[in-house]
């Protein structure tokens, strides 16, 4: 009896500390391990918006700044008196914009569900005159990517005298599948980098194979280096900003337009329970080495008709009519 005592003795002992370190962990492992940080128990909203602001304060790409450092203090003193970590989804949106920019957001999840659920456009390529028109919409990242990229790569892969990728009105999405779509048209090597304040990771394109720190997407289809105009608006942004950098520096690519949206960095993201966060952590650097973030890239060539424009270029440059 005595030894069944002590066998369930210390069983009781390595069951408290397993919960233990479930309790004061198990948000920095769940984040570790699979994005999205464990919960024991239902957090008190202090312990809820601990989780959030730390974060933020690690990987926010303005994490160290005075700014947030101030909007943090408002978030803890409003947790304090909080009955519910709902009260404080404002300040954590306040605080996060803070930490990482107009690119960052707390999202509940009932602001995300239409979103989520909303119908993905699909990209199209076209031949006109022998020019590959491919238009690249903004991508649904609860879409299927795959079939995003291979619609693209296996058009712009077909014979022709130049290539147009309408990136206009493209809000953005997962940079994976778009650089994998437009893979035949693009340089192998690093296309992008993004620039943290924990230092620098690579873009990269291999054959048909885009990698990025967020994911890799792999298409087929060869290359085909044709020279790339590239149509670009106010809209175009995030994800789509990524693309048109990974041209720059090209001297067969100019881009026609106007100014993008100004949205050019890398998010993480992770759920809390109840809400989507999603926080800024890097700036996008092209191959040129030119910086940018939250200001518009200006394309090469600023027009009011950018489809003339980028036909009359590829008729004049490479006799692409």
């Amino acid at each position: 009896m005595t030894t069944l005592r002590r066998v369930l003795t210390t069983l009781s002992f390595i069951l408290a500390i397993i919960l233990a370190v479930a309790w004061f962990f198990g948000p920095s492992i769940g984040l570790a391990l699979r994005g999205q940080p464990f919960f024991l128990l239902p957090p008190t909203p202090e312990r809820y918006a601990a989780v959030v602001l730390d974060e933020a304060e690690e990987y926010g790409i303005y994490g160290a700044s005075a700014e947030f450092a101030r909007a943090r203090a408002v978030v803890e003193a409003a947790a304090a008196d909080a009955e519910d970590p709902a009260d404080l989804h404002d300040l954590l949106d306040e605080a996060l914009v803070a930490a990482g920019g107009r690119h960052s957001a707390f999202i509940p999840f009932e602001d995300l569900a239409e979103d989520r659920a909303a119908e993905q456009a699909p990209p199209t390529v076209v031949t006109e005159g022998g020019v590959l028109v491919a238009t690249v919409p903004g991508r649904n990242v609860h879409r299927d990517g795959q079939a995003y990229a291979d619609v693209l790569s296996a058009g712009l892969t077909q014979p022709g005298c130049g290539a147009v990728v309408d990136l206009r009105g493209n809000t953005g999405g997962d940079i994976a599948p778009m650089l994998a779509g437009v893979s035949p048209l693009l340089d192998d090597g690093v296309v992008l980098q993004f620039v943290s304040r924990h230092g620098t990771r690579d873009v990269r394109v291999d054959g048909n194979t885009a990698a990025e720190p967020g994911g890799t997407t792999t298409t087929s289809g060869g290359k085909n280096p044709l020279p790339v105009a590239l149509l670009i608006d106010d809209a175009t942004a995030s994800a789509a900003e990524a693309v048109l950098l990974s041209f720059a520096g090209l001297d067969r690519a100019r881009s026609f337009g106007g100014p993008t949206a100004g949205y050019a960095s890398q998010n993480i993201g992770f759920d809390m329970y109840d809400s989507a966060v999603i926080i800024t952590t890097a700036s996008m650097r092209d191959r040129t080495g030119r910086e940018y973030v939250y200001g518009p890239v200006p394309p090469n060539v600023d027009t009011a008709a950018p489809e003339a424009a980028a036909r009359d270029w590829l008729a004049a440059e490479y006799d692409c009519r």
